[in-house]
């Protein structure tokens, strides 16, 4: 039960959904084994896709209100990275947050996207625990899992990333996220 728990980010309606899952389900083992190969998909109560029964739902609806191809956008890059990405509080050119703000210069406002995601609870913003000059940008796992599933980088913003990033620098998760492999 832990490790549902933990694979959700302690996201609460993950957490209710799950929960209720594993009690119909009698086995938290066996809804882990489901976790491992359905996600996002797995986190829903019966058929409804009302926001308060399906984490999808949820997370659709935030987007929807987002209203932009562009956020979205930046949302699915932030998700290819599982442990979120970086940027520096004393200098604006450093990290990976200034990185594809300056690459996607004319497709996506990276920094103003971020904003938006965290006003709505898309992403959310923590300092680093050794260097307070560093902050990370996150994505909750079950909305990291949803946006990878159904809502990938647009084909012009994902050349743009390509062109710009050495294969090397992605890990093999990043890679196979935006291909949707592995998921």
């Amino acid at each position: 039960a832990s490790k549902l728990i933990q694979a959700v980010d302690r996201m609460p309606l993950a957490v209710t959904l799950l929960a209720r899952l594993a009690d119909i389900d009698k086995s938290a083992k066996n809804v882990w084994s489901r976790w491992n190969t359905e996600h996002i998909d797995l986190i829903r109560s019966g058929t409804s896709d009302h926001r308060l029964y399906s984490v999808g739902a949820s997370v659709e609806l935030s987007l929807k209100a987002l209203g932009s191809a562009e956020v979205i956008d930046a949302l699915a890059i932030i998700s290819m990275f599982p442990d979120g990405i970086w940027e520096s509080i004393a200098d604006d050119d450093v990290g990976e947050v200034a990185h594809f703000e300056k690459v996607l210069q004319g497709h996506v406002f990276f920094r103003r996207a971020i904003a938006q995601l965290n006003q709505f609870s898309l992403a959310y913003t923590v300092l680093d625990k050794r260097n307070s000059e560093i902050r990370y940008i996150h994505v909750l796992s079950p909305i990291r899992h949803h946006v990878l599933q159904h809502h990938r980088i647009s084909d012009e913003v994902f050349v743009v990333i390509a062109d710009t990033i050495p294969v090397s620098d992605l890990t093999q998760a990043t890679r196979d996220a935006y291909l949707g492999w592995g998921l």
